[in-house]
């Protein structure tokens, strides 16, 4: 009787160890997903804002590129007008 006492004892005891191997195991498993899904998270939000300064820092200077082509061309453009026009009266 006793023996078996004993054995019960013990079965209770490593059910109980497992269970709480178990739970220790799981809260590790949950605590390293939790920091690898914040890295992760960390990691896009730093990314997320690379990638607009790069486009804020692209789109501006690709405005100030494009202002300064057209404002050159138009100055060619007149230019050219301005010399075909003198070009025809000299020749008159």
């Amino acid at each position: 009787m006793m023996m078996m006492m004993m054995m019960m004892m013990m079965m209770m005891m490593m059910m109980m160890m497992m269970r709480m191997m178990i739970m220790m195991i799981m809260i590790i498993i949950i605590i390293i997903i939790i920091m690898m899904v914040v890295v992760v998270v960390v990691v896009v939000m730093m990314m997320i804002m690379m990638m607009v300064m790069m486009m804020r820092r692209r789109r501006r200077r690709r405005k100030i590129k494009g202002k300064q082509f057209v404002e050159a061309s138009h100055q060619v453009g007149r230019a050219k007008r301005y010399t075909c026009v003198f070009t025809e009266r000299d020749q008159i």
